[in-house]
């Protein structure tokens, strides 16, 4: 049977978790917050440099250049908000079984209580 110790263990242990979640959470914000300025920065110097080139004849190889930066920029974010999902949905899980914990530990210690009435 398990006790209302083992019970407080695993909750302080999901709760523990659901810490570092949200910590990895608020990590991944600051880098995308901190990409997306490096983003807009670059996006800026390559404008620039596109006025340079808009009548050279390697207007094209910039153009190429430049759509594969902002293809390779949206993989990135992608992949990016992608994690942030992933840990959104694991701290829903984690909270999930947190509840499922505290309920069982309400539910022993009202057991435990009507034990004491009895007697």
């Amino acid at each position: 049977m398990v006790t209302w110790d083992d019970l407080h263990l695993e909750e302080r242990e999901l709760l523990e978790k659901e810490v570092s979640l949200e910590k990895g959470t608020k990590q991944i914000q600051r880098v995308k917050e901190s990409y997306e300025g490096h983003f807009h920065r670059a996006t800026h110097f390559l404008d620039n440099v596109g006025y340079a080139f808009h009548k050279n004849d390697n207007r094209f190889y910039f153009e190429s250049v430049r759509d594969e930066f902002l293809r390779e920029s949206r993989k990135i974010m992608e992949h990016l908000e992608e994690n942030e999902r992933e840990l959104g949905q694991s701290k829903r899980n984690i909270q999930r079984q947190i509840d499922d914990v505290v309920f069982e530990k309400r539910k022993l210690t009202l057991t435990k209580g009507a034990e004491t009435d009895e007697c």
